[in-house]
């Protein structure tokens, strides 16, 4: 863990943290993002990851803080941070790298309950700001505040990388389909109709001689 968390500690020396106004809805203060050297591949030393977004200060979606659990409480840090990169279109928060801090008011988890104090959450669904400013009045100095996430460090692994490239190289360059076979049915000779016999019905094969197709 001392190897990865100097390794990246080097990345972040040789990135300038920039602010987030480029996204339409901030979802923190700084963001900051860098590819891993693929060579040599660090095995057997820490999880390798290819590239690395650094995510800073006041977490939040739709100016609401994140919570720093899921699943009304009963798993915290990890894999709260975990389910924020996903949300993000990541893989997963590299191990450990996240901060959290208390929240002011309430804070909602990534898995849609809203914490109001430190262990106890609430079904409020969505709130708009006016409900929001009242549950935060409400709960503010009087009760322990929940803990939300401050900071994640995302990551895509070189194996995820690869699936999602297959999977927009599938969608840009779909398999050709196959023209149907064309059956034809040719009319019968009056001597045939006459006859009762039935037409010949032609259909393409895989016969061909000379570019010929065959009567099966």
């Amino acid at each position: 863990m001392t190897q990865l968390k100097s390794l990246l500690l080097l990345i972040v020396v040789s990135l300038a943290l920039r602010p987030a106004a480029s996204l339409s809805d901030t979802v923190c203060v700084n963001t900051a993002a860098t590819w891993v050297s693929d060579s040599p591949r660090l095995i057997g030393q820490f999880p390798f990851y290819n590239f690395l977004f650094f995510c800073e200060g006041e977490l939040n979606l739709g100016s609401v803080n994140v919570d720093a659990c899921v699943n009304n409480g009963l798993a915290c840090g990890q894999p709260a941070a975990d389910e924020f990169c996903q949300f993000l279109g990541f893989e997963a928060c590299a191990a450990d790298l996240y901060t959290t801090l208390p929240a002011v008011g309430p804070a909602r988890s990534m898995t849609g309950e809203w914490c109001v104090e430190e262990n106890r959450y609430e079904d409020f669904g969505y709130l708009n700001r006016t409900q929001l400013d009242a549950v935060t009045a409400s709960v503010n100095g009087t009760r322990t505040p929940c803990q939300r996430l401050d900071s994640v460090v995302c990551y895509n692994s070189r194996e995820q990388l690869a699936i999602n490239n297959h999977a927009l190289h599938a969608v840009a360059h779909p398999p050709v389909q196959a023209e149907p076979e064309v059956v034809t049915v040719a009319a019968p000779s009056p001597s045939q109709a006459a006859a009762g016999i039935s037409p010949i019905v032609e259909i393409p094969s895989s016969n061909a001689v000379g570019g010929r197709k065959l009567l099966l």
